[in-house]
């Protein structure tokens, strides 16, 4: 998934209908015509530069990708009962606080679309054919649904994102475009007592399990290279969740694999090359751990899916 912007969701919006509190948005898919329909909240003083900051940075675009992730994962609700407004009521909101709300909406469904960097356009999941990797084949099969598990899940992700013993303003930030905001906060997040197996053992059974395993590795991996302590606090969330080892790994393999197609997307604008991009993407694919050969097999498997050169 791309880094989430205004200009590119509002190519895919049909209709936006402001309701008490919310944006009520249908988003279209070019390939198959289907509709999706999202609800965004529309918060005074929340403008169109707090969800898109345009932070042109690989790292930036890159927590901007897991954050659209991560609000769509979690489940994060819709606003309460909104009801739609008389006719001739004029909005309190401003153009930029709606089209936030317009970005917000996208969010919350993007799990359910898919970059493709050749026409620069997002696309269903359903019309996405080879674009589709194994991230996110699993995202869409084993979503995170009950709010139980959605807890769990958004402690899990402040854990690991507070792993190296300190969180800096901009990844409170971060956790905060992810966190379901609607459940807690931030703040009693990053206070919650680690989480223990009695916890993670009441998680619904089935694929959502290895979902969050998978969301953990792709955190993980964002702002640092794994030391070993952190890579067994992942390993060991797997095992209490009944993920063998073998699949755990599997799992972080696709996860530092979607990470490493974010850059390659960012380095072919419109299926044209940007050497400064591809030679980060390039870089990071060394600190994902990925040796000289693997990395020009990935990135001529990435050039073959997604048609460009």
């Amino acid at each position: 998934m791309a880094e989430i912007t205004y200009a590119s969701v509002e190519a895919l919006l049909q209709n936006a209908s402001e309701l008490e509190g919310a944006v009520r948005c249908t988003f279209r898919c070019p390939v198959t015509q289907a509709d999706v329909e999202a609800e965004g909240v529309l918060e005074k003083g929340r403008e169109l530069a707090d969800v898109c900051p345009g932070d042109q940075s690989l790292l930036g675009g890159l927590r901007s990708a897991l954050g659209g992730l991560f609000t769509a994962a979690l489940g994060k609700r819709k606003a309460a009962s909104p009801v739609r407004l008389p006719e001739g009521t004029s909005s309190s909101f401003s153009e930029s606080e709606r089209k936030a709300g317009i970005v917000v909406a996208f969010r919350s469904v993007a799990d359910r679309f898919v970059w493709d960097p050749s026409r620069e356009r997002w696309v269903s999941t359903e019309g996405a054919g080879e674009l589709l990797s194994d991230f996110d084949r699993l995202l869409r099969l084993a979503p995170i649904q009950s709010e139980g598990d959605r807890r769990i899940a958004a402690r899990m992700l402040v854990e690991v994102a507070r792993a190296d013993g300190h969180v800096t303003q901009t990844e409170w930030a971060f956790l905060a475009s992810f966190v379901p905001g609607d459940l807690s906060s931030v703040d009693t997040y990053m206070e919650a007592p680690p989480l223990t197996a009695e916890e993670l053992d009441k998680v619904s059974l089935g694929a959502a399990r290895e979902t969050m395993v998978m969301l953990a590795w792709a955190l993980a991996h964002v702002d640092h290279d794994l030391d070993q302590d952190e890579e067994n606090q992942l390993l060991s969330y797997a095992k209490k969740l009944k993920v063998s080892r073998e699949r755990a790994l599997e799992l972080r393999e696709y996860a530092r694999t979607f990470l490493l197609e974010e850059a390659l997307q960012r380095a072919f604008p419109g299926g044209e090359v940007s050497q400064s991009r591809l030679d980060e993407a390039r870089v990071l694919g060394g600190q994902l751990g990925f040796d000289e050969a693997a990395l020009a097999a990935a990135e001529e498997d990435f050039k073959r899916r997604y048609g460009v050169d």
